[in-house]
């Protein structure tokens, strides 16, 4: 029995879920924006494109009952046939399929391989949930809250010139993003794509634009951390 459900019923069930489980230190997909766009591994797809022989439905009917105009969706499945029109899929787009095949909330997030902020975006392949307290990413942040910040755009920078910490921070961000990460030793910065400038603004709170007039200080999910691995990592 496969259910219709609205974008904004799909996101009070959920939150209310994080609410009732006390998740407090983990950014899940379906907080960010909706300019947010992910790219999922073949089962995903395989799955979808099964539900459709069962049911035996055309795209055309899929995308009127999930109101998602079934071009996009047969772009979408197009990664399967290695095809140069398969897309990313939109973050609304990626909720009405998920609420109307009825899947299990984890296991689409292990599903997300890369994500990117708008169209034309650089993707990071970033694992959801996002978990902040974990020691690599205390580093990550330790190195932005002193070196870094995040421009208008959401483009995140990092500068040192010392190019062994430079190098050092690189390793840390390829390590966690996976891709999207760029190193010019010339003016001794470290770049990542404007989808990790919103997780941050959007899971910690990070300021936008000129840290001198809006630095946050140290995060209150690290202040409030009884690890104190994480929190030396933080400040190392």
């Amino acid at each position: 029995m496969y259910r219709k459900v609205g974008f904004e019923t799909f996101i009070s069930e959920h939150t209310a879920f994080i609410k009732s489980v006390g998740v407090k230190t983990k950014l899940h997909f379906w907080e960010l924006s909706n300019k947010c766009r992910f790219w999922l591994k073949d089962e995903f797809w395989l799955e979808i494109t099964r539900i459709k022989r069962d049911r035996k439905l055309s795209w055309k009917q899929i995308g009127k009952e999930t109101e998602i105009n079934y071009g996009s969706i047969r772009n979408y499945t197009a990664q399967l046939s290695k095809s140069s029109k398969a897309q990313f899929i939109n973050l609304p787009n990626l909720i009405k399929l998920v609420a109307w095949a009825d899947l299990p909330n984890n296991d689409i997030e292990k599903m997300i391989l890369r994500s990117k902020y708008g169209k034309n975006g650089k993707s990071i392949g970033i694992s959801y949930p996002i978990n902040f307290l974990t020691q690599n990413f205390a580093s990550l942040i330790g190195g932005l809250l002193a070196e870094g910040y995040i421009s208008v755009d959401l483009g995140v920078g990092f500068w040192n010139t010392d190019k062994e910490l430079l190098y050092k921070f690189e390793k840390i961000a390829k390590g966690l993003l996976k891709e999207g990460v760029t190193t010019k030793e010339n003016i001794f910065g470290c770049f990542m794509p404007a989808i990790f400038g919103h997780i941050l603004n959007k899971g910690l709170n990070f300021s936008i634009g000129d840290k001198t007039k809006h630095d946050i200080g140290m995060p209150d999910i690290y202040l409030n951390s009884k690890n104190k691995r994480i929190v030396g990592n933080l400040l190392s």
